[in-house]
């Protein structure tokens, strides 16, 4: 979890713009939504980074008025996914003037990937996919 400067409405809001997402997040090169209705999202994710580019395709459950975004893999896309598990949310909290934070996402990647690439994209991974919540006036930490 970390703290930001901002209301806790842009933030979500923030993080429910999906097709943002690519001028936002460094390693995210586009995102195709496929459904979407009041609460269920359900987005293609394109990420291309330094030697890799892969997709999956994500079912996210949005809670808004707990300001909470669940989600994981499409298993009907099952084939195309990058991942064989990828379970997540993002939880808002507000803390006096400030945002609360709460990430978390438990990757498992399909077993063909090898080490090196999981290591590279784990320790990569957790920081674009939360450094762009902070403003430009906040160092990431």
């Amino acid at each position: 979890s970390f703290d930001v400067n901002r209301s806790i409405d842009k933030v979500f809001y923030d993080i429910l713009n999906l097709k943002n997402y690519p001028k936002l997040i460094n390693d995210v090169a586009k995102v195709n939504i496929y459904e979407k209705d009041k609460n269920i999202v359900k987005a293609k994710i394109f990420i291309e980074s330094f030697f890799i580019n892969f997709h999956n395709s994500v079912i996210h459950t949005i809670i808004k008025n707990k300001y909470t975004v669940k989600w994981t893999l499409d298993k009907t896309q099952d084939n195309d996914n990058y991942f064989s598990k990828m379970d997540g949310y993002w939880v808002l909290k507000r803390v006096d003037n400030k945002t609360r934070i709460f990430y978390s996402n438990d990757l498992e990647f399909k077993s063909w990937v090898p080490g090196f690439l999981e290591n590279y994209l784990f320790e990569k991974g957790l920081i674009e996919s939360t450094s762009w919540l902070y403003s430009e006036h906040e160092d990431v930490k």
